[in-house]
């Protein structure tokens, strides 16, 4: 297992003294029931995570006076999927690291132990790395349109709206033209106005985070504009 996470571990560094007290006290009077467990507080990072990434999930049980419960066990439960994960508790804290789905979506945890719940914890899982893509190009009216196929990661998750794609006209050693463009329903569509076009652009590429797909120019796209 990795390290805990620095913003997990910043999120209990404000408890931990208060559960080793807690724990004490109710190890030494566990029959009087004021360390049952009454609120339960689900601290899951990071937000947003690629396709297969590390998810850190840390609980603190805590009684009803806001002090480290006596819990042994909690259940932490993926309401998506129901998929359910059991952590073991220390002191009022407990900590799982699991790996995200490969299909991209909001995934929702709450945690559990007896009848007790937590407030839900919600976790973005986005498409990864763009794998190849296609691109296609045609005449419209004084201007050429350039678009691709869909665009998603190795698991097939689209990529999101809004990731900067660039669109560079290219010969053999120069980059005659760069234009920025952004994905749109897992697509790009941009209209380039001919005159842009030079005679020695041979060549269409566009590239996003790394990930490239060129294409050569047909001769003449804008001839007798």
């Amino acid at each position: 297992m990795k390290t805990m996470p620095i913003y997990i571990i910043m999120s209990l560094m404000s408890v931990l003294p208060q559960a080793v007290n807690a724990q004490e006290n109710c190890l030494r009077a566990p029959q009087k029931g004021i360390c049952q467990t009454e609120h339960i507080n689900l601290y899951v990072g990071p937000q947003s995570v690629e396709p297969g990434e590390d998810i850190f999930i840390a609980i603190e049980t805590m009684t009803k006076f806001m002090e480290s419960s006596s819990a042994d066990m909690v259940t932490i439960i993926n309401a998506d999927t129901g998929q359910q994960y059991q952590a073991v508790v220390n002191q009022g804290l407990a900590y799982v690291e699991i790996k995200a789905p490969t299909r991209s979506g909001r995934l929702m945890f709450t945690a559990q132990s007896g009848a007790v719940k937590s407030a839900p914890a919600e976790v973005l899982v986005h498409a990864g790395r763009a794998e190849i893509f296609n691109l296609m190009i045609e005449k419209n009216k004084g201007q050429v349109f350039v678009s691709s196929s869909i665009i998603a990661d190795k698991f097939g998750n689209i990529l999101d709206d809004g990731m900067s794609v660039d669109v560079e006209l290219i010969s053999e050693t120069q980059i005659y033209s760069a234009l920025t463009t952004r994905t749109y329903n897992g697509r790009i569509g941009l209209h380039i106005d001919c005159n842009v076009f030079s005679s020695f652009s041979t060549r269409l590429r566009a590239r996003i985070a790394g990930v490239s797909s060129e294409m050569d120019i047909p001769p003449y796209i804008c001839g007798g504009v």
